[in-house]
């Protein structure tokens, strides 16, 4: 009987474990894993894309992609190869060639076909996810500026030739000469300069207790990574990297005084559509940034905050992350009395939509900001002392959508970093 109960009870701690273990696990999954490291755009992996595609899909080779020409829902194919030979009613062409600045880009599935001579003239309609990829994974290994967009299909568009296709274990190469190669889609430069004036409350008339004037950018560069299983998006993740990424303010306080500045408008970043090969697959992203500073300060002084500089890498999906690697220059400090925080930040707005032809299978987005506060305390004694330390911090909502309507699991998520100590020194006069 005692063995009897010894074993009962064994048995329900053992469960009684087992059940907190998964709590754990699942409260876990929950928190986005914070990482300060030096992050850079370039190392995102640089292997080939692979897709595993239906038995009927045609990749086009080089040959047959030569005596390509097309017309709106119409292919021809000016003379006949070993490849399009293959080519029958019901079969899904994928390819994509370079004719002088324009991209001509072909994701079609084979509805009628006609012989005259040599030449085949193929009708055509636009197939469904489900039918051209089984499953497999796309993401972004490409350098681009405004110079090196093309002409797709008629369209300004930014273009990702893919790596590799696998079909039934044999690989065709999918090209798009001229195309350059790197590792993130880099966009326009971000610069901006603001000067601000926060007024003392409840005096008549208001006078000026800080002048300020916060000045900076950084380039943003993107990363997707984009999963598939049984013919739907299983995963979407985008990386929005800021690279040389500055913030710089100069300040005056003049007097006891608490506020927030913050331009209402945000700077929009143009950015074209990304067509990611000849897949039928657009990547559609809107990124917007704007300064801002607050200021909180009870006593006077002019701070040249200097210089803060490094990279911010926001990963973006299911489980988001933030990476941070930032550096601070030696401030100037003049005529100090008091003390003051002074932080100057930046607001990221951002947006990042999968489109499959015409219809939004996916989508990410960021709404948040980054931000340095810097604490001045002034200690009078034998010797003033000025103490300034500078902590990084940066929060941010995520939200996306996996899937279409039918097969989608929406998603939203925080993101938060602080105490990330950036300059921590006293200087004495």
């Amino acid at each position: 009987m005692k063995l009897r109960k010894f074993f009962q009870s064994s048995r329900f701690i053992i469960k009684l474990a087992i059940v907190i273990l998964a709590l754990i696990y699942l409260s876990s999954c929950n928190k986005a894993p914070l990482i300060y490291e030096k992050i850079n755009a370039s190392d995102v992996d640089d292997k080939n894309q692979q897709l595993t595609l239906h038995n009927n899909v045609i990749v086009l080779n080089e040959e047959s992609l030569d005596f390509l020409t097309v017309d709106d829902q119409k292919i021809t194919f000016s003379n006949s190869v070993n490849q399009t030979k293959n080519i029958e009613i019901g079969s899904i062409v994928s390819g994509s060639k370079l004719d002088g600045s324009e991209i001509i880009n072909v994701f079609a599935k084979i509805i009628s076909l006609k012989h005259e001579g040599d030449k085949l003239i193929a009708e055509t309609t636009v197939p469904k996810l489900e039918e051209f990829i089984k499953e497999g994974r796309i993401y972004g290994e490409i350098d681009l500026n405004n110079e090196s967009a093309f002409n797709v299909s008629s369209q300004k568009a930014y273009f990702v030739p893919l790596g590799s296709l696998t079909k039934n274990s044999s690989k065709y190469r999918l090209n798009a000469r001229g195309a350059n190669k790197g590792h993130a889609i880099q966009l326009t430069p971000l610069s901006f300069e603001r000067n601000f004036s926060i007024l003392s409350e409840g005096s008549i008339p208001p006078f000026q207790n800080v002048t300020a004037n916060i000045s900076g950018g950084f380039t943003p560069k993107i990363a997707f990574d984009i999963s598939f299983k049984e013919g739907h998006v299983s995963d979407f993740k985008v990386n929005l990297f800021l690279d040389d990424l500055a913030l710089k303010a100069t300040v005056g306080v003049t007097g006891k005084v608490k506020g927030v500045i913050s331009p209402m408008d945000f700077i929009d970043i143009p950015v074209l559509p990304i067509v990611l090969g000849s897949t039928g697959l657009i990547l559609s992203p809107t990124v917007s940034a704007g300064p801002y500073i607050e200021v909180s300060a009870g006593g006077r002084g002019n701070f040249d905050l200097a210089e803060v500089y490094g990279d911010a890498n926001f990963s973006l999906g299911i489980r988001p992350e933030l990476k941070l690697n930032l550096q601070q220059k030696a401030p100037t400090i003049d005529t100090v009395t008091g003390n003051a925080e002074l932080t100057p930040g930046v607001r990221i707005k951002s947006g990042f939509a999968l489109f499959f032809t015409a219809i939004k299978i996916s989508e990410v987005g960021i709404s948040g900001k980054l931000s340095v506060k810097n604490s001045v305390d002034v200690t009078v004694g034998a010797k003033r002392e000025v103490h300034l330390k500078s902590i990084a911090n940066s929060d941010a909502s995520i939200y996306g959508r996996i899937g279409t309507s039918l097969f989608n699991h929406d998603f939203e998520r925080s993101i938060y970093v602080g105490d990330f100590t950036v300059y921590d020194k006293t200087t004495c006069f």
